[in-house]
Parts: C-alpha cells; structure tokens; sequence
C-alpha cells in the first residue's frame, strides 16, 4: 500500500486518541518512519517506535494502546510497505526474496 493510502487509514485511526497532543507526536513519528531508506532502518526504528511510545504511556490511557496495537499489527506486522524502501506495490517480504 502507497503511503498516502496508508497515512489516511491511520489518521482515520489516530483521531480517536483522546490526547490530541499524543496523537500529533505519535503522527509525526509515523511520518518519520516513512522516510526509512532502508529495511533494516525502518525495522530498528519501528521497534523503537513501539517502544517509545508504550513505555512513555504505562498509565492507564486505553485510546493510545489501542492505537498502537492497531498500528503494530497492521502496519509493522502485515502492510508494511509503505516506507521509501519499498517499491511501490511491493511488500517487504517480497523485496526481499528477489
């Protein structure tokens, strides 16, 4: 999935974060994550994503979880080619293996 189609089905994700200051933090990392040249960059800095922001949110704030759950699993886990290293139309498994 190209980043635009992408950042769409997120943002329409994000914006039930009840903190909208998080949700434009979290926002702009995502974008930053999309500039990632290359598979092993983008890897590295989604975990550290995931982590910064499930350690930054040990408090009770189920909005922000939820979010990142989605975002891990059908982001990071299953659509994950929609950073610059990917071609266009081709996921990561598939970049790899040729």
């Amino acid at each position: 999935m190209c980043w635009a189609h992408m950042k769409s089905k997120v943002e329409n994700r994000i914006c039930h974060i009840n903190d909208k200051n998080i949700a434009k933090e979290i926002m702009e990392d995502i974008e930053m994550l999309q500039l990632c040249n290359s598979t092993i960059i983008f890897k590295l800095a989604s975990t550290l994503f995931m982590k910064k922001w499930k350690m930054s949110n040990k408090q009770t704030n189920q909005s922000i979880l939820d979010f990142l759950n989605y975002f891990d699993n059908e982001w990071l886990k299953s659509n994950n080619g929609w950073y610059q290293r990917c071609p266009q139309g081709r996921t990561q498994g598939e970049f790899l293996k040729n």
